[in-house]
């Protein structure tokens, strides 16, 4: 692997952090709309923590949740983020379309895979339809925030890596101009003929004079 590909797949799981984190976030937030709803007694990362942690007082099992939430999270967008370096970086409704497929692929192997498993919650088929309900939301937020930000991002990067190279080297921003110049100087010695052609048809329709 050369280093230049190197760099771009370390930027990527880079990136990846930053959007997983942004992303964690946002499903956080129908996470927490669920509970105050009453939808779930408790924020699936909260019953894990207990689960495996349970003579955790209260407040420390909430920053465990949280830390563990997020840690997750994070490591999803990167797992996302080499996806989207491996699909050549796609464009934005690409993006969201694989986002909302990865964050529901990322809802089936926990609530219907290893969550269960290990008899924390039950599995998604079985269990309240709504919490089913608000563990489904969170994940589409989830994936579909990972393809915007990412999204985002990389266009923030492009942006800031051309205006560098337009920096170190001022001749390249006068490259395309100079290519276009051959062709409007070509344009420019095809143009008398051209206006003679004109003068030529416009005689030719033009109504006889006569004595």
């Amino acid at each position: 692997m050369s280093e230049s590909t190197a760099g771009r797949v370390v930027r990527s799981g880079v990136r990846g952090i930053v959007t997983g984190l942004a992303a964690t976030a946002a499903m956080s937030v129908v996470f927490v709309g669920a509970d105050r709803a009453g939808a779930v007694d408790r924020p699936p990362p909260r019953s894990i923590v207990d689960h495996f942690l349970p003579f955790v007082p209260p407040k420390a099992s909430d920053r465990a949740a949280a830390t563990t939430h997020f840690a997750y999270g994070a490591a999803g967008g990167v797992a996302f983020e080499l996806l989207m370096h491996a699909l050549h970086e796609p464009r934005l409704g690409r993006r969201l379309a694989s986002g909302a497929a990865f964050g529901l692929a990322v809802w089936a192997a926990g609530y219907e895979g290893w969550v269960p498993a290990m008899n924390v919650l039950p599995p998604a088929h079985r269990d309240h339809p709504a919490r089913v309900a608000s563990e489904l939301a969170a994940h589409l937020v989830y994936g579909l925030s990972l393809g915007a930000f990412g999204h985002l991002l990389h266009r923030r990067a492009a942006r800031a890596g051309a205006a560098r190279l337009d920096t170190a080297n001022p001749s390249a921003a006068r490259l395309a101009p100079r290519r276009r110049e051959p062709v409007r100087r070509e344009l420019e010695r095809r143009e008398p003929g051209r206006r003679e052609l004109e003068r030529r048809a416009a005689q030719r329709h033009s109504p006889q004079r006569r004595d």
